[in-house]
């Protein structure tokens, strides 16, 4: 009996090591498995982290150089990356000031590059991309506006019996009258007399 009983208990034996061995065999599986898994989500965050990083570099390294523009080889190129002007205009006609309205070039439907916000005779000068000289002139906001101006009229004033027209930029004779490019601060007056 004695026997048989170790016999039986060897088998017993047996028949447990081998659930043992079963056991950790799927363990080891399960666990293996779930290094992968965690191998592919650490791989996985590297690499988002990398490729933002890229992205935050590249952005980074683009809006810090903004301000250091390269001289365009066209010289009717103003800028490549926009302007924001705020140049001022005063009009004076046989000794009266005339008040460019505000919100000229603004409306419930088109906001014109070239407008104003109030009476002060600002001209908020607000473009995307690449400007030309041509963008910024006076004769656009004067079209924008809907009134005359050249180097010969303002509005129907014009040159002969009537009087001059003259023009200073920063105090300055200038002859460009509608020509003229506005840069940002510019103090522009437009005499009649």
């Amino acid at each position: 009996m004695m026997t048989e009983e170790k016999e039986n208990i060897d088998e017993d034996i047996k028949k447990t090591e081998e659930a043992i061995k079963k056991i950790k065999e799927s363990k080891n599986g399960e666990k293996d498995s779930g290094d992968y898994n965690i191998k592919v989500i650490i791989t996985f965050i590297i690499a988002i982290i990398i490729i933002g990083a890229i992205f935050y570099f590249k952005d980074n390294f683009q809006n810090n150089n903004t301000t250091i523009e390269p001289i365009p080889l066209d010289s009717n190129i103003i800028s490549t990356k926009g302007v924001h002007l705020h140049p001022n205009i005063k009009i004076i006609i046989k000794g009266e000031e005339v008040i460019i309205p505000e919100n000229t070039g603004i409306t419930p439907q088109a906001h014109q590059p070239m407008h104003t916000h109030d009476t002060t005779g600002t001209i908020h000068t607000e473009i995307a991309g690449k400007v030309l000289k041509k963008d910024v002139t006076l004769d656009r906001f004067f079209k924008i506006w809907g009134k005359t101006f050249s180097e010969k009229c303002i509005f129907e004033n014009c040159n002969g019996s009537q009087g001059t027209l003259r023009m200073t930029v920063n105090g300055v004779e200038n002859t460009e009258f509608n020509n003229y490019s506005v840069k940002n601060g510019d103090q522009i007056e437009i005499i009649f007399e």
